[in-house]
């Protein structure tokens, strides 16, 4: 209130001239600062962002890589953004509900060589249901045989899938 004042007032404690210019411009100034500050604290902090979350969780380090599949109920069907991903290299999938309704993630082994079918079952049964927004199931694909991967994901509505072609380095 007191900056609101000296901003306003033509001559704030009976200053006059230069020494209520002085005084307004301070005044300014500080308001200024006090509104960026209120605007920062609204913003969410870069490690608090679920890309850093997710990192952080999981231990990772700017060097990990991971795919980020987003995964939603669209006009009757399931959706995954984006439904093809090329692997090269050590890396991980998030698969991330980017809605509130519920969604399971599992690995289609059909067509899956021996080696692709054992390192598959290391998934387990697929994802535990994803139903709150931003919830994350991740998998592991480090010395994953290379060749096509294909994920279903099903929920109350038709399945979509997901194609991973896992590349060798």
């Amino acid at each position: 209130m007191a900056l609101l004042h000296l901003v306003r007032d033509r001559s704030p404690h009976g200053l006059t001239g230069a020494s209520h210019m002085l005084g307004r411009i301070v005044a300014i100034g500080g308001l200024m600062v006090a509104v960026a500050c209120l605007t920062a604290c609204e913003s969410v902090p870069p490690e608090l962002q679920p890309a850093q979350v997710l990192r952080d969780s999981l231990g990772l380090t700017e060097r990990d890589v991971v795919f980020e599949i987003g995964v939603r109920t669209e006009s009757g069907s399931e959706v995954a953004t984006p439904a093809r991903v090329a692997v090269r290299g050590p890396a991980r999938l998030s698969f991330r509900s980017d809605d509130s309704s519920a969604h399971r993630i599992t690995s289609d082994t059909t067509g899956l060589s021996p080696d692709q079918r054992d390192f598959a079952r290391s998934f387990g049964q697929g994802s535990p249901p994803l139903v709150q927004h931003e919830a994350r199931w991740v998998i592991d694909l480090t010395g994953a045989p290379p060749g096509h991967y294909t994920f279903r994901v099903t929920g109350s509505t038709r399945e979509a899938r997901v194609d991973v072609e896992v590349v060798q380095d």
